[in-house]
């Protein structure tokens, strides 16, 4: 039974089959690894200053799916 704190698990859970999802997952994690890529965000809009940001790939990958149902 989902979480109501983690809402996304029951989409996440949904999608696990789909290989989509896997597919860019393990492309986020090769990113990461082989060429060194990390996702950021702006420290502050007024600076050219960025900061990874703590993300979990499936997360990703499900706002991103859910965007193009």
């Amino acid at each position: 039974m989902p979480s109501e704190r983690y809402p996304e698990e029951a989409l996440l859970a949904a999608l696990s089959n789909d290989p989509s999802q896997h597919m860019i997952c393990d492309f986020l994690k090769w990113a990461e690894r082989e060429k060194g890529l990390t996702l950021c965000e702006p420290y502050k809009t007024k600076y050219d200053w960025y900061t990874p940001i703590a993300y979990h790939p499936g997360t990703l990958v499900v706002a991103f799916l859910e965007d193009k149902a």
